[in-house]
């Protein structure tokens, strides 16, 4: 509607508002010039006019006598970028046009809304002619619109993170399974997560009948997810994490004649699943994350006794849980 009202203002400044002193002016004979281009704005136009005091006809312009053609240019344009419309009211025996270009006054629904302008446009002039009105000089155009600035696509999100925390897994020898302390990295790029972790281990046990064994694990890994859109602050990611597994062990017999080893290193690679789900306070800076992974250690540490070859293993599906404490710059 403000459209309208905006066109209806111009097309009143255009028209030198002189009414006829008495009586009722006759009915104007309009003819819209229409060489099959019109299409929907044809209709519009009937729409508009059917209260107006007229005789109206619809075609190409055969020169016949009229009292008022009316001409649109533009029509071509209606599904480009830069959509406009131009208005051209002819009143012959006046030896007088008018022209009045348009154009959508924003962005979106464009097409419909400057043809719904244009019919108004015509509407008000016709009003006024029909009672009297003249025609004055050539209305100016409108001043161009602000030129519609081309916005780049929002950047990429990107939020680097350091997180500390504790860990805990299942090997299927230690005693209290392995535990230690983490520390994290990462950087989420939208909904992609890329991120390492360097975990390190306290001392744990495995103990049999003959030694036992003590081991710190520690770790390396690097890891992917894909991160959910949060709900109530609640971020839910899946992905994987690849990594080696570093494991110090030391021997302490625990009957006569078992000789222990020296002290060594062993790593071992390792891959698997991994989720999380990450809970941030509105307007923290800090977030408390819940981290699932299962390590699968294709080649786990073994443990043997020789000469007799007795063996045991780590488990090579390792189950492990973390919680940390991620700090956003």
């Amino acid at each position: 509607m403000a459209r309208g009202a905006i066109a209806i203002v111009l097309s009143l400044l255009a028209l030198g508002a002189h009414g006829r002193a008495q009586g009722r002016a006759p009915s104007l004979r309009v003819h819209i010039v229409d060489d099959g281009d019109l299409g929907p704005l044809r209709d519009r136009l009937r729409g508009q006019l059917s209260d107006v005091d007229l005789s109206l006809s619809v075609g190409p312009d055969t020169g016949a006598s009229h009292d008022v053609l009316l001409r649109f240019e533009g029509m071509d344009s209606l599904d480009g970028p830069t959509p406009q419309l131009t208005v051209l009211v002819t009143v012959p025996a006046e030896g007088a046009t008018l022209r009045q270009r348009l154009r959508p006054m924003g962005r979106g629904g464009e097409r419909s809304a400057l043809l719904e302008q244009a019919a108004m446009f015509v509407r008000a002039t016709l009003l006024a002619l029909s009672e009297g009105g003249t025609l004055g000089v050539e209305a100016a155009d409108p001043p161009e619109p602000d030129p519609v600035t081309e916005v780049d696509p929002p950047a990429q999100r990107v939020q680097p993170a350091i997180a500390v925390g504790v860990w805990g897994a299942i090997d299927g020898q230690t005693t209290f399974g392995q535990r230690g302390l983490d520390l994290a990295f990462d950087l989420e790029l939208d909904v992609v997560r890329l991120g390492a972790r360097l975990a390190f281990g306290l001392p744990s046990e495995s103990e049999d009948d003959r030694a036992r064994l003590h081991l710190w694990h520690h770790g390396a890994d690097a890891y992917v997810s894909l991160e959910g859109e949060p709900v109530e602050g609640v971020h839910l990611g899946a992905g994987a994490s690849l990594g080696v597994a570093l494991v110090h062990r030391s021997t302490e017999p625990l009957q006569p004649g078992i000789a222990s080893t020296p002290p060594a290193w062993t790593a071992s690679f390792r891959l698997g699943p991994r989720l999380s789900a990450r809970w941030r306070p509105r307007g923290s800076r800090l977030e408390l994350e819940l981290a699932f992974a299962l390590d699968i250690v294709p080649s786990p540490v073994v443990f043997a006794y020789a000469p007799d070859g007795a063996a045991r293993s780590l488990w090579p599906a390792q189950p492990r849980l973390g919680v940390a404490l991620r700090m956003l710059p």
